[in-house]
């Protein structure tokens, strides 16, 4: 089936307000009509070629690049997310590490101070048993000597008492009762000294 020029009319006043159409003479030249209906056909071949061929593929592709975008924006999306967890984690690890780190120096600084107290009351306890001993050599060294003295004294009083009596005592019963009267008589003395 033909199609009449008459139907074409409308292509023919569509040419006309195109700038380009040529004007011959006193009619319109609307241009040979068989090259607008290949050129028609051309176009239309051509939509229908790329639409089967080009286009289909050139679809998917881009379908394909749209769900590995997708894709690839859930990863990032999940690695961020991944990413701030951690964040979190290690966050609160060093919350907590700083938190452990702090006990341990307080309890260094207090096993410290015990230990410093310790080692005083151990030099104090040291310095106390140190005095004592001294103390105790004093009063020993004391008592020796004033046991020194007093023997010294006895002998020296005894010969003093033989030599004015005339006679050398040396009985035991008589040295013992002059030792005893001498003591009497030295001890009164240091009271009355002292």
């Amino acid at each position: 089936m033909r199609r009449s020029p008459l139907r074409f009319r409308w292509l023919g006043a569509a040419l006309l307000a195109t700038p380009g159409v040529a004007q011959a003479g006193d009619g319109l030249y609307v241009g040979d009509l068989g090259q607008a209906i290949a050129a028609v056909l051309t176009f239309g071949l051509l939509v229908v070629v790329l639409g089967r061929f080009a286009w289909k593929p050139i679809i998917r592709q881009l379908r394909q690049r749209e769900l590995h975008v997708a894709s690839t924006l859930k990863r990032a999306g999940r690695a961020e997310a991944d990413a701030e967890d951690m964040r979190r984690h290690y966050e609160s690890r060093m919350a907590r590490a700083d938190q452990e780190a702090e006990r341990v120096v307080a309890k260094a600084r207090n096993e410290a101070a015990d230990a410093g107290e310790d080692l005083l009351q151990t030099a104090r306890a040291q310095a106390q048993e140190t005095t004592e001993a001294a103390h105790r050599q004093i009063d020993q060294a004391r008592t020796e000597a004033m046991g020194e003295l007093q023997e010294t004294t006895v002998a020296l009083a005894t010969d003093l008492a033989g030599k004015i009596v005339g006679k050398e005592l040396d009985a035991p019963d008589a040295q013992d009762e002059l030792f005893t009267q001498a003591m009497d008589d030295i001890a009164g003395q240091v009271r009355r000294s002292s």
